[in-house]
């Protein structure tokens, strides 16, 4: 099940470790990583510049051998939290390019949302650029407002379609948004209706 942003990127000193430990190559550093019980620990290593290179060099092999979505997004949050090479800005831009020229669903945005610094960028104008400028959709639009906990915006979404069909998707909004959609599209229906010409 696909997970919000901040929870994605809440990663536990576990798998940080696991993580770090499957790219190293020096016995000695990854007996230092097991020695480490707190995150501090993990940083003051991942902070000395020489280790930190070495890492990074052999994250970009494991980016590149990533098959599919999901394995590409874990490398992304991780990589995310150590380095921070103009390379690395470079390689993430040219990533977001290349899978923006595809047609976008929840699969890539969970992707493309590592490769943004919403530090600098608000989620609502994120995804607004993505719905005019990538051609979204409205309904995908919707699905990732509500996987965001942006309820209010994905009723917004969903507001421009004519009906919405997907009875799971109406259900995570609250009653009063839900009930209001459902009598909305009823009136557009009833808009459709043609009438009779003489």
């Amino acid at each position: 099940m696909k997970r919000d942003y901040k929870t994605v990127t809440e990663v536990s000193l576990l798998k940080e470790k696991k993580y770090l430990l499957n790219l190293c190559l020096s016995g000695r550093i990854q007996y230092s990583l097991y020695q480490c019980f707190h995150i501090k620990q993990l940083k003051k290593i991942m902070n000395n510049q020489d280790i930190n290179r070495d890492f990074f060099h052999q994250a970009l092999l494991a980016l590149y051998q990533c098959q599919d979505f999901e394995s590409l997004e874990e490398h992304l949050i991780m990589m995310n939290k150590y380095f921070h090479y103009p390379k690395y800005e470079k390689i993430k831009k040219q990533l977001f390019q290349k899978i923006c020229k595809t047609k976008i669903t929840m699969q890539e945005y969970c992707v493309l949302r590592h490769l943004v610094h919403f530090e600098s960028i608000s989620f609502e104008y994120f995804i607004q650029e993505l719905h005019v400028y990538y051609g979204v959709d409205n309904l995908e639009c919707a699905k990732i407002c509500l996987l965001e906990d942006h309820s209010h915006l994905a009723y917004e979404y969903l507001k421009q379609l004519d009906d919405c069909q997907n009875e799971n998707i109406l259900d995570l909004l609250n009653t009063n948004d839900y009930l209001s959609l459902k009598n909305y599209y009823q009136q557009k229906k009833k808009g459709y209706l043609l009438l009779p010409t003489h």
